[in-house]
């Protein structure tokens, strides 16, 4: 790669918009057929297309925007001018739907009707051209310009493309499966051009990913223009989004998102248009403003995409996320339920089942919930036979401090799961714990019938008695008719608010759920379920625990003082599962032995 002059890059950006203007013509917001002047945002995007091509390395960019700045305008300025001005290119341009993809066609048609007479070169016929959305030139030009909407997963898999304009991407149904088509058709050569856009659609999905990635490589190598480059356009950044303050006007004392704003350089004229969108067009609703006009590529994707946990609780849980340490658990003696951890330098010296360990098995004054979510081997995406499968997943729930303090996440059999539940069981004071017990949790529930504690949770009758003999009883089991209430309950107990009825917010320490609560979403039936491309198994995994958390009594021993007055030394008190603590009974069989 070669060195780039911004002294060039600029130069050959200033020539293209001089072409815009003398060449093609836009509607305006005002309805009037005016010179297509590039505004600070597409001149800001022509920039990055011109510093790789002066860098010598294909065009590759992506860009996440709020809405109506005029990317795609300049987009199809730039693969019009390519097209119309350069021999034998095909170029694409896909959109998320029908009505996207006729109103993206009528960009390049303006711009071939209002061209200038000296720079039109003929076209083909009407019936020869590739599509109806299409502008075809006729030989010996033979450049393509075609508009179609990405409904199709092998979307251009038999073209060559040259120029590829990715619209809404993240609004596309088969995102990775149509994005790996049409950039498969696209050489890797430095003439070509491929341009992924849009708004955000909530986090987790393929387009959030790539734009991730890209951010990411480009921190770790700020000088390399290869690969794809990151664009985002924050609505501070937009000329038309401010509003004149009369004369002598303030605008008093201003809120906690106010004053961040200004902390990104927003003005008074800024948050005074801010004010008025916010009361007149979003009805006061902060969240749907941060979805129309994002600041910062995190609140971008953290307030889209019909999220059915709020993001204030994600945030919350986010600054609790710890890296816990990785970790395998080894009978010392199965029968007296005693077990070791070993903590590991690196996860793949444990095998299969590696636990994190986010905290150790506390005093006796400490007592736990064991709960696994067992996996049914579904996959991310249905459509896409390599997208990654769902997990098994375990987690240690710490009842006094209401606090996540283990996990474990495996591809291994639901038997050898089973064991690990067992063992987490014993090693945090004996726990209460459960599987899910459905058809594919009944293996591990068979392991689970024989834990020596007898606090195998039993959903039917009486949960302090269990009779390991009604096995069709044994295990939480998760049905259409429990599962919202499953949802609404963790929601509960993420509020921080007193009057929620529980003492204390939930403390998460797992990042891995934390994305999950972020790609948990709402879909169009209303069901609330991971979106496609995500998991959200951590997340019923912690469903699941906090209503074993609800149901299982809890016991304490009599005080030492009570037992001077005459309470027996065995006398126990059950109480339900959101008051005060618990001692094991069993404590001489909660010793934790680590192993270094």
């Amino acid at each position: 790669m070669k060195q780039v002059s911004r002294k060039i890059v600029a130069a050959r950006t200033e020539a293209a918009c001089r072409w815009f203007a003398d060449n093609l013509r836009i509607i305006d917001k005002q309805a009037r057929l005016v010179p297509f002047v590039a505004n600070a945002e597409q001149q800001k995007f022509l920039f990055a297309v011109f510093a790789q091509r002066e860098a010598g390395v294909p065009v590759r960019i992506i860009i996440l925007k709020d809405r109506k700045i005029g990317i795609s305008t300049a987009v199809g300025g730039l693969i019009f001018m390519d097209a119309a001005n350069r021999e034998n290119r095909h170029a694409l341009v896909a959109a998320h739907d029908d009505d996207a993809s006729q109103n993206l066609f009528a960009i390049p048609a303006l711009y071939q009707q209002e061209l200038p007479p000296a720079e039109k070169l003929p076209l083909v016929n009407d019936a020869d051209r590739p599509t109806k959305k299409s502008i075809a030139w006729a030989r010996p030009h033979r450049s393509i310009y075609e508009v179609q909407t990405a409904g199709k997963i092998n979307l251009a898999r038999s073209y060559t493309l040259h120029d590829a304009h990715l619209s809404e991407v993240a609004w596309w149904r088969n995102q990775k499966q149509t994005l790996n088509s049409v950039l498969n058709a696209v050489p890797n050569e430095t003439n070509t051009m491929v341009v992924i856009e849009s708004t955000a659609n909530g986090s987790g999905d393929e387009f959030d990913l790539r734009f991730q990635s890209a951010v990411k490589r480009q921190q770790e190598h700020p000088e390399d223009l290869g690969g794809w480059l990151p664009l985002f356009f924050s609505w501070l950044e937009h000329a038309e989004y401010r509003a004149a303050l009369d004369e002598g006007e303030t605008l008093g004392d201003l809120d906690e998102i106010e004053q961040e704003l200004v902390s990104l350089g927003a003005m008074p004229e800024q948050l005074k248009w801010r004010r008025r969108m916010l009361a007149d067009n979003c009805g006061g609703d902060v969240e749907l403003f941060k979805q129309e006009y994002p600041a910062t590529v995190r609140e971008a994707f953290i307030t889209t995409g019909r999220r059915a946990i709020p993001p204030k609780i994600t945030d919350a849980h986010r600054s609790t996320v710890l890296p816990g340490r990785p970790a395998t658990l080894e009978w010392l003696d199965r029968a007296a339920g005693k077990v070791a951890i070993r903590f590991l330098h690196h996860r793949y010296e444990g095998g299969q089942f590696v636990w994190t360990i986010f905290d150790e098995p506390g005093d006796l004054t400490q007592d736990y919930i064991v709960y696994g979510d067992v996996a049914r081997g579904l996959l991310a995406d249905p459509d896409d036979p390599r997208s990654d499968p769902d997990l098994s997943e375990a987690i240690v729930l710490r009842r006094t401090s209401l606090e996540q303090v283990a996990e474990l996440s495996t591809y291994g059999q639901t038997d050898q799961f089973g064991e690990e539940l067992l063992k987490a069981a014993c090693l945090y004071h004996h726990a209460w714990a459960s599987p899910e017990a459905n058809s594919y949790g009944l293996a591990s529930l068979n392991v689970l019938k024989n834990y020596p504690y007898h606090r195998l949770y039993r959903r039917d009758g009486s949960d302090d008695s269990v009779d390991v003999r009604q096995t069709a009883f044994l295990g939480w089991e998760t049905t259409t008719g429990n599962r919202d209430q499953m949802i609404d309950d963790y929601l509960a107990y993420c509020r921080q608010s007193a009057i929620d009825g529980y003492r204390a917010p939930l403390i998460v320490h797992s990042a891995g759920l934390v994305d999950q609560e972020e790609t948990f979403v709402r879909t169009k039936s209303g069901k609330r379920e991971a979106r496609r491309g995500a998991h959200d198994d951590k997340l019923f995994a912690i469903f699941g625990a906090l209503q074993l958390h609800q149901r299982c009594p809890r016991t304490r021993q009599v005080p030492r003082y009570e037992e001077e007055r005459g309470a027996g030394a065995d006398n126990e008190t059950p109480f339900p599962g959101d008051q005060d603590f618990y001692v094991p009974g069993h404590s001489e069989n909660s010793q934790l032995l680590e192993v270094e």
